[in-house]
C-alpha cells in the first residue's frame, strides 16, 4: 500500500513539474511576442530616406534665372541647392507626390559619422501642399556650408497615423561641383524680384485671348516664380478700356484676369492666386487715342512675397 501511494506521489510531483515547465514555456513565448511586437512598433515609428554611398550624385544644371546642383532622393523626390546671379541661394526638396502635404519641418545639419560636433538647427518650415520644403538665402548659405565641409542635412516631419519621416542628403562630391556651380551662375543674366513683381500683359479690344506674345512673357514669368521661390500669392488685376458700359467692362476686366489665372495654372504654378478687376476705373494712359486704349486693355499679375503677406 505504501509502494502504490509513493509512486502515486511520484507521478503527481511530475505532473507538477511538467506544468511548471508548460507554464515557463508559454510565459517565454508570450514575452517574446512582446518583445518583437514592441521592437517592430519601435522601428516603425521613423521611416528613413537615405541614399546608398554609391548612389549619391550632385548633378549642375543651369536654367533662365538660376544655375542648381541637384541629389535624386531615391524612393523620395530629389533635393536642389539653387544660385543665382548674384550669389544668392535657395535650397529645396522635392517630395514625390503624397510624401509631403505641408507638414512643420524640423531641418537640421550633422556631422558625418566620421566627424566629430553636433547637430544644428537651421529652422522649421511649413509650406502649402504640392510645394517643395524650400530655405532662402540665409538658411541655404548654411547648407552650403554645411555640405562644403562634409557635414549632412536632415529633415524630419510627422505624418498623422504614421510613422515620422526623416530624409538625410549627404555632402559626398558636393565640393567638387561647388567651383562648376559657381561658374555657372556668374554666366546668368542679371535679374531681381522688382523686373517682375508687377508684370503687364495686352489684350486686344473686347477680348480675353491671349497673344503669343503675352503668353510667352507669362511663361517667363513662370520660369522666375519657379526659381526664386519665395512667392507666397499673386494676385491678378483686370482692366479695360471706356469702350462699353461700366458694368460690362467690370465683367471684361475680371474675365481677363481669370484667363491669365488659368493659363498660369496650366504652367505648373501651385500660389494661390486671387482674381479682382478694376475695368475701366484705373487706366495707364488716356482713352482719347487708340494707343491709349491699348495700353489699358491689360491684366497686372503683382507678386506677393512671404514677408508681405500680413
Amino acid at each position: 500500500m505504501s509502494v502504490v501511494s509513493s509512486r502515486m506521489q511520484q507521478q503527481k510531483t511530475y505532473s507538477c513539474i511538467k506544468s511548471s515547465k508548460l507554464q515557463i514555456k508559454c510565459s517565454l513565448l508570450v514575452l517574446a511576442c512582446l518583445l518583437l511586437a514592441f521592437s517592430t512598433q519601435s522601428a516603425a515609428k521613423k521611416v528613413v530616406f537615405h541614399n546608398s554611398l554609391t548612389a549619391i550624385h550632385w548633378k549642375l544644371e543651369r536654367g533662365e534665372f538660376a544655375c542648381r546642383l541637384t541629389q535624386t532622393l531615391y524612393d523620395y523626390g530629389r533635393a536642389d541647392l539653387l544660385m543665382f546671379r548674384d550669389g544668392t541661394l535657395r535650397f529645396r526638396v522635392h517630395a514625390m507626390p503624397g510624401l509631403y502635404i505641408g507638414q512643420i519641418v524640423r531641418v537640421t545639419v550633422a556631422p558625418s559619422p566620421w566627424q566629430s560636433g553636433r547637430t544644428e538647427v537651421l529652422a522649421l518650415r511649413s509650406e502649402r501642399r504640392g510645394l517643395p520644403v524650400s530655405l532662402g538665402d540665409e538658411a541655404a548659405s548654411r547648407v552650403l556650408l554645411a555640405f562644403a565641409n562634409g557635414r549632412a542635412m536632415r529633415f524630419v516631419y510627422p505624418v498623422d497615423r504614421s510613422p515620422t519621416v526623416e530624409v538625410e542628403i549627404d555632402s559626398i562630391g558636393f565640393r567638387q561641383e561647388l567651383g562648376r556651380l559657381q561658374t555657372c551662375a556668374a554666366a546668368l543674366p542679371e535679374v531681381n524680384f522688382s523686373q517682375f513683381a508687377k508684370t503687364r500683359v495686352f489684350f486686344p479690344e473686347g477680348s480675353t485671348q491671349l497673344s503669343s506674345m503675352a503668353k510667352q512673357k507669362l511663361k517667363r514669368l513662370t520660369s522666375f516664380i519657379k526659381a526664386f521661390g519665395e512667392v507666397k500669392m499673386l494676385i491678378l488685376v483686370g482692366h479695360t478700356d471706356n469702350v462699353g458700359s461700366y458694368a460690362f467692362n467690370l465683367r471684361l476686366g475680371e474675365r481677363r484676369a481669370q484667363r491669365v489665372a488659368e493659363f498660369l495654372r496650366s504652367q505648373g504654378m501651385k500660389q494661390p492666386i486671387e482674381v479682382r478687376s478694376s475695368g475701366e476705373a484705373d487706366p495707364l494712359e488716356s482713352n482719347s487715342t487708340p494707343e491709349g486704349r491699348a495700353r489699358n486693355r491689360r491684366v497686372t499679375i503683382i507678386l506677393v512675397r512671404a514677408n508681405a503677406i500680413q
